[in-house]
């Protein structure tokens, strides 16, 4: 696979290839704004051709996995960094929404965001991935596991959750 030689033409390939598509996933999936969605994104693409060379990709889906990986770290650093900082807009927005509906989220809704706040990211990727129905193939690229083992994966994290919810709930009725 050919690249642009130099770091500049590099950089305007890199952006031109997986700018827009980077940014519109940490908008759509992580529910960040588009500042910092771009502001991450920026950062993961100079990331990636500052250390462009000390890689050999022989196809592009190599390149992508790297510059997917690079801008997922990005996004969990973020996200670790932020933790102690308010809620976003977003948030907000639904809390507000929930109080003046004097709706409150259900106890098997908290339950549910205390188990899947359990999880490792990439269990939480291949949820929520399988729940937009992308194929295993896709989720694959992103999240470093085997394709092959992906399907056994989803089911046992399926089970799982789905014992410790009945437990929970087995639980409070006690």
């Amino acid at each position: 696979m050919k690249f642009p030689p130099n770091k500049t033409d590099r950089l305007e390939w890199l952006y031109s290839h997986y700018g827009k598509r980077l940014c519109g996933y940490a908008i759509r999936v992580y529910k960040l704004s588009e500042d910092d969605a771009w502001e991450i994104t920026y950062k993961a693409l100079f990331k990636v051709n500052e250390k462009f060379e000390n890689y050999i990709f022989e196809t592009e889906k190599s390149l992508n996995g790297f510059v997917f990986r690079v801008m997922i770290n990005y996004l969990k650093n973020f996200f670790r960094d932020n933790k102690n900082q308010p809620a976003s807009i977003d948030l907000e927005e639904h809390h507000f929404e929930h109080q003046n509906s004097n709706e409150q989220p259900s106890e098997l809704v908290k339950a549910l965001e205390e188990e899947l706040d359990k999880l490792e990211d990439w269990e939480r990727m291949l949820l929520l991935m399988r729940s937009q129905d992308m194929s295993y193939a896709a989720i694959a690229v992103y999240i470093n596991k085997p394709e092959h083992q992906l399907k056994v994966y989803y089911q046992r994290l399926k089970k799982k959750i789905t014992e410790r919810m009945q437990n929970s709930e087995a639980l409070k009725a006690k």
